[in-house]
């Protein structure tokens, strides 16, 4: 274990100590298949840890996690049974992951939960106020005139992994584009509409405070775009993106203004994730997502001795201030996979396998998607 890793432990798990020393700790939804959390909140001393999964039949992310915080809000009798089962006296902790905005269940304290203005910054008409955009009702003119993007904003939940993201080819029909406004309605009143950004995708992780952020990455985005239903897929990320010096200080740069943005408007704390495209020399960020990201765990992969990442997110959210000493040692850590070479694949929508990024590709390209990067030039 390297020193910086061993640091980010040793200072995550004081700060938990405290809080979780001779408790049951609940593992819930999304944290429900986590060894690594159930390790450090036992190295953390916590007395028992339990899993318990909420029942979702699908592959759906935006729906998952949808399905998730309605029971976290909301338990139903049979989820409520189940958890009285394990703590019948009510006196557990629990965990359940990054996304949650939800503070307790039953009495039960939730740790590491967003707020409410927190988790709303993550929706698409919100994330204007961040990258820009224009939004309008889903039946309103949407005056296309080149490749545009189209977001759909949810009624209810938020749109993830590209669930509600097309793009629109130029000279396209008004038949067609009235179909994708019947579907969008179906569970959007309005879109965000933004020009198409054709460049190298992207996405920044990292971790933040009202002060400073540390920052991992950049990772490859596999973007791709099915030209038969002009949806957008999203299925994994490929580390190393190796950038020009001037092309990352600029991307840099950029995430540290969007990031004091986030904080100044939310007062956010913990885990980031901020996707776009490098084009020009610059970053041209689409959005920002406060909170531990599916690609993190790419990191956790690459430097596996360290606390989870969702730890350190864990411990800015629910100390913040006495958290700020983590800071340094995630800066190292940050470094140490900097200088790493090896390749990582990390594939979490669809059925590629996690291998080498030109075979991964490749079997995304045989599914008739095309990279984001190409779409101009193959459908002009």
């Amino acid at each position: 274990m390297s020193t910086a890793s061993e640091s980010i432990r040793q200072i995550a798990l004081n700060l938990v100590g405290p809080t979780v020393r001779g408790r049951h700790v609940l593992l819930i939804g999304a944290a429900a298949t986590s060894r690594r959390l159930a390790d450090f909140f036992l190295d953390a001393a916590a007395k028992d840890v339990s899993f318990v999964s909420i029942d979702f039949r699908g592959s759906d992310t935006q729906r998952r996690f949808e399905s998730y915080e309605s029971v976290l809000t909301s338990p139903t009798p049979e989820f409520r049974q189940r958890l009285d089962a394990i703590d019948p006296g009510r006196s557990a902790l629990v965990y359940a992951g990054s996304f949650t905005a939800v503070e307790t269940i039953d009495g039960r304290p939730v740790l590491g939960s967003r707020t409410q203005r927190q988790a709303k910054a993550e929706r698409k008409d919100e994330q204007v106020a961040y990258v820009g955009g224009a939004i309008h009702p889903v039946h309103a003119d949407w005056r296309l005139d080149d490749f545009t993007a189209i977001q759909g904003v949810p009624r209810s939940g938020l749109a993830m992994s590209s669930s509600h993201t097309f793009i629109v080819p130029s000279g396209t029909n008004g038949d067609r584009i009235a179909q994708l406004k019947d579907h969008l309605y179906s569970d959007c009143d309005s879109v965000v509409v933004r020009p198409l950004h054709t460049g190298i995708p992207c996405t920044f992780y990292g971790a933040m405070d009202g002060q400073r952020e540390i920052q991992l990455g950049p990772v490859e985005a596999l973007v791709f775009w099915d030209p038969r239903t002009w949806r957008v897929r999203a299925p994994g990320i490929v580390w190393p993106l190796r950038l020009q010096s001037e092309t990352l200080a600029n991307a840099r740069s950029s995430i540290h203004q969007i990031c004091r943005k986030l904080h100044q408007h939310t007062q956010y704390c913990g885990a980031f994730g901020v996707d776009g495209v490098i084009r020009d020399g610059a970053f041209e960020i689409h959005e920002i997502n406060p909170r531990v990201c599916a690609g993190i765990s790419l990191f956790d992969k690459i430097v596996p001795s360290a606390a989870p990442l969702a730890a350190v997110d864990l411990v800015l959210r629910e100390y913040q201030d006495k958290a700020a000493s983590i800071f340094p040692p995630l800066g190292g850590l940050a470094k140490d996979v900097e200088n790493g070479d090896e390749e990582h694949v990390r594939i979490f929508d669809g059925d590629a396998s996690n291998s080498d990024r030109a075979s991964t590709c490749e079997a995304f390209r045989r599914m008739g998607l095309v990279p984001m990067s190409k779409i101009r030039e193959e459908h002009a």
